[in-house]
């Protein structure tokens, strides 16, 4: 989007000239019609010019720019002398053939393609790279800078920071390119980029810029032990301020990763997390060791030992000095690193926390003579975590075994020899040995054996799939049966698997608006909490008395207002709807798109390949001389030796052996059909063109699909109807989709309009769109905008790739479809069901309900308690329950979504 001058003033010209033409501020004088803006021109063919000077014998177009050429070509502010059509962009060329050039300067040869950099050539290239400085100054001494964007996940919010930046006084020029991640802006000096990227972010808070041309170091940790989300949360952020770097912590994989502009030392972050989380464990990815179970089980049984001796201590120690010591080893022996904390954080400034809560909660309740509940309170907030670290783990298995499908070495054959080798340095076309019991770990096409492979990891199916040479297989299944070799076709970092593990890793960095909220509640929540129970017990003692009952209260009060419930239960549920997804083969990009797809008004599709099989079957016959098996045999030997997919087809649907042997004089006519001779018989096999070519009158066929008509010694015998075939859940998905759910469905298809209607009729669908381009499903969709309508589109093709962008929900039928078509989606599914879509509503609309459960319940409870904690009704006892027992009923709550059927 370029800023200037808008409403050029035309002005009437004098000219001597022959033809037609239209003049804007410029004079000419030519022999043909063209079109001028702002230059002079003097020429022989039609053009058009834009603020440019030109001398041309041919038509052609300029902007801002001067030229001299001999054929068509476009310009963009640039200047240029060559003899063929090309593009430029904000660049100098001089060429000798068409190239398309992007803010860099060139002189070259040969058709090429650049991307922000300089470069001298001679043949078609591609250059995606980064020099040291992506600041480039253009002929007008503006400058050009280039950044990439995240946390930006709304096209429109996109669009208003666009026209933000766009209304700065020193930008010439901005570009937002919503789909690729890229901002580029034009502007006058170098100081202003500060101020550009800080309009970005008073748009836009969440968004990230970093110069495209960055060097980036990017380490990544694991890291266990830790099992609060709000813990988490603050590691991330001290992450970001100490190292002054990109960290994104995803607590439900138990990984940080970090990037960074400078080299990232492993001991000063692990010292670091280990100072906010001393219980935690780090180590680089490529150090990690298997975990020790045993290690896992000693917090068991210190909560068992330390339950044990409170309760006896309690029942039957009479000795208050005996009863002390016992309490007092419990105390210390559970709460020393909840009190280690608490000093460490209230060192930092980080104080409200659940562990300040709990410190001064108990060590006042000591204070004033309360032992064994202080004691109390400190034991079953551990026995709490203990559980809640359980649940969480519990969720994230059903996400992280995503992350084992995987393999890093593959059995290559080389040489005649097999060799294990990593997989990042098997190139396409080398051949790869699948042992039974291992994972694919490539993509490919089976080349030698067959066998039996589970993909239930990646696309919930739990029957095995049976393969064959020629088969397509995609990495991460599991092989179940037999030896078999594959041919490579796709690289380790492009292959399904690769894809999948991305999609899984940026999974969390797109919350849902209550997860959001939760942990912006929590921040303010905990110091509103601590402030109203310091006036709990300051007010009253000074208006009544009595010291001691109203600081017991007050520590009540912090003991039930501690938001480990909410904190921990509301992500958690977010986590399980995730994890549930993924086990039915449905990979969300973030917890927020289970809330928006609840929300959509209508659910939009493509037709072919998504309510469609994509593939064309036989889904009639008709005879009028023989039965309907010998007439599809008779085609079938017509169609043997065709390569057109309706005569591949009706072979599929033969699915005999077939003696073509007895098929004879056949011969192809383009675009027709096929003549043949069988057994003495002159046969024809094609469209109404062909049977009226040889001159055979019959009434054509009124239905959906290709018809085929079967013709013997110049005798119509009957026909076959091809089409593409409605998989067997679309009517069904609809169906229920509508009724449960009540979201409208239409058709958005580039097929034949007529198609599509008998489509959308069968569905039951009412709206229904056909013979359209991108753009036109890209205008639909804003129009459904403009009449306040969400919308969620399900496609599969790259076509579709714009339009799952600007939608509310965008969808992507098959995992290895088209990359585009994954890259611009929220939410993939891993086969091709359109049933998934019942799943995915399903899941989403039970996550919300749980969410919106613990959260009525969490509060309902503690404000009730609060209450009776203030007039003195509520005792440690009732805090512990109203903490503890709270969180641990909002976690077995949350922990039904991965449980439950769908």
């Amino acid at each position: 989007m370029i800023k200037g001058n808008e409403g050029k003033e035309i002005k009437e010209h004098k000219h001597d000239c022959g033809h037609h033409h239209e003049h804007e501020e410029h004079e000419c004088s030519c022999g043909h019609h063209h079109e001028h803006e702002e230059h002079e021109c003097g020429c022989g063919h039609h053009h058009e010019h834009e603020e440019h000077e030109c001398g041309c014998g041919h038509h052609h177009e300029h902007e801002e720019h001067e030229c001299g050429c001999g054929h068509h070509h476009e310009h963009e502010e640039h200047e240029c002398g060559c003899g063929h059509h090309h593009e430029h962009e904000e660049h100098e060329c001089g060429c000798g053939h068409h190239h398309e050039h992007e803010e860099h300067e060139c002189r070259c040869d040969h058709h090429h393609e650049h991307e922000e950099h300089e470069c001298g050539c001679e043949h078609h290239h591609e250059h995606e790279g980064y020099h040291t400085a992506l600041v480039n100054n253009n002929v007008e001494g503006n400058i050009t800078t280039v950044w990439k964007i995240s946390g930006l996940d709304c096209a429109n919010c996109a669009r208003k920071v666009e026209e933000a930046i766009a209304a700065l006084p020193f930008v010439a020029s901005v570009s937002l390119r919503f789909d690729l991640g890229k901002l580029t802006v034009t502007y006058e000096n170098k100081d202003q980029a500060e101020s550009i990227i800080q309009c970005a972010k008073d748009k836009e808070p969440e968004i990230v810029l970093e110069l495209a041309d960055q060097p980036k170091y990017s380490k990544e940790y694991k890291i266990t032990n830790v099992d609060c989300a709000n813990c988490a949360a603050k590691v991330e952020a001290m992450l970001i301020k100490e190292l002054d770097a990109d960290v994104i912590y995803r607590f439900d994989l138990e990984k940080i990763t970090i990037r960074s502009s400078h080299v990232i030392h492993d001991e000063e972050v692990i010292s670091l997390i280990l100072n906010r989380e001393p219980e935690a464990k780090v180590s680089p990815v490529n150090e990690v060791k298997e975990e020790n179970e045993e290690a896992k089980d000693y917090t068991k049984y210190i909560l068992l030992i330390s339950f044990i001796t409170f309760v006896c201590t309690m029942l039957f120690i009479k000795n208050e000095v005996i009863a002390l010591i016992c309490y007092g080893i419990v105390y210390v022996v559970l709460g020393k690193n909840v009190l280690l904390k608490a000093i460490r954080n209230i060192k930092k400034g980080d104080i409200f926390d659940e562990n300040f809560l709990m410190a001064i909660a108990t060590i006042g309740a000591i204070c004033i003579g309360e032992y064994s509940e202080a004691v109390a309170v400190m034991l079953f907030y551990q026995i709490g975590e203990y559980f809640q670290s359980i649940a969480v783990n519990n969720s994230r298995k059903s996400i992280k075994s995503l992350m084992e499908i995987r393999p890093d070495e593959a059995n290559v054959e080389r040489n005649g020899k097999i060799v294990t080798m990593a997989c990042e340095d098997i190139h396409i076309g080398d051949i790869v040995v699948v042992n039974p019991g291992e994972r694919v770990p490539l993509d490919g096409i089976v080349v030698e054996g067959e066998s039996s492979i589970d993909f239930s990891a990646l696309t919930g199916e739990s029957l095995p799939k049976n393969v064959i040479v020629n088969d397509e297989v995609m990495s991460g299944g599991v092989n179940k049966s037999k030896i078999f070799k594959l041919k490579v076709t796709t690289l380790f970092a492009e292959s399904t698997a690769s894809k999948i593990l991305k999609l899984v890793e940026e999974a969390g960095n797109n919350k849902a608006e209550t997860e959001k909220f939760i942990t912006k509640f929590a921040k303010i929540y905990t110091p509103a909490v601590c402030a109203l129970a310091a006036l709990l017990v300051i007010v009253p003692t000074l208006l009544v008395g009595g010291f001691e009952t109203w600081l017991y209260r007050g520590l009540t009060f912090l003991v039930i207002s501690c938001p480990c419930a909410l904190v921990i239960s509301i992500p958690l549920s977010y986590f399980g709807g995730i994890g549930a997804a993924s086990k039915k083969g449905i990979l969300i990009k973030g917890s927020q798109y289970l809330d928006e797809i609840l929300l959509v008004d209508v659910v939009a599709c493509d037709k072919t390949g998504t309510l469609t099989k994509g593939n064309f079957e036989v889904s009639d016959i008709v005879s009028t001389k023989y039965s309907n098996d010998e007439l599809l045999a008779i085609s079938a030997k017509l169609e043997y030796a065709s390569s057109h997919p309706i005569g591949k087809a009706i072979v599929n649907a033969y699915g005999k052996d077939i003696d073509y042997h007895e098929v004879s004089n056949l011969e192809e006519i383009a675009g027709n059909g096929i003549s043949a001779t069988i057994n003495s018989h002159q046969y024809l096999i094609g469209n109404m063109r062909l049977l009226n070519k040889f001159g055979i009158t019959i009434a054509e066929v009124d239905a959906v699909g290709s018809i085929v008509y079967v013709v013997e010694d110049n005798e119509y015998i009957g026909h076959i109807i091809v089409s593409d075939i409605l998989k067997e859940s679309a009517i069904k998905t609809v169906k229920n989709v509508k009724s449960k759910y009540h979201k409208a469905f239409a058709i958005f298809s580039g097929d034949n309009e007529r198609v599509v209607n008998y489509e959308a009729k069968r569905l039951g669908i009412n709206e229904a769109y056909g013979e359209l381009l991108p753009q036109d499903k890209l205008n639909l969709v804003e129009k459904m905008h403009k009449d306040n309508k969400k919308v969620a589109f399900v496609g599969d093709g790259m076509n579709d790739a714009p339009v799952l962008t600007l939608s509310n929900v965008g969808i992507a039928m098959g995992g290895i479809g088209s990359d585009a078509a994954i890259e611009a989606s929220d939410i993939v599914l891993m086969d091709d069901d359109i049933g998934k879509v019942e799943t995915l509503f399903d899941i989403a609309k039970f996550t919300k309900h749980i969410v919106n459960q613990n959260l009525v319940f969490i509060l309902v409870i503690k404000v009730v308690v609060l209450l009776l904690g203030a007039i003195g009704y509520a005792n440690m006892w009732t805090a512990v329950f109203a903490d503890v027992g709270v969180s641990l009923i909002a976690i077995m709550n949350s922990m039904r979504i991965l449980r439950k059927k769908y």
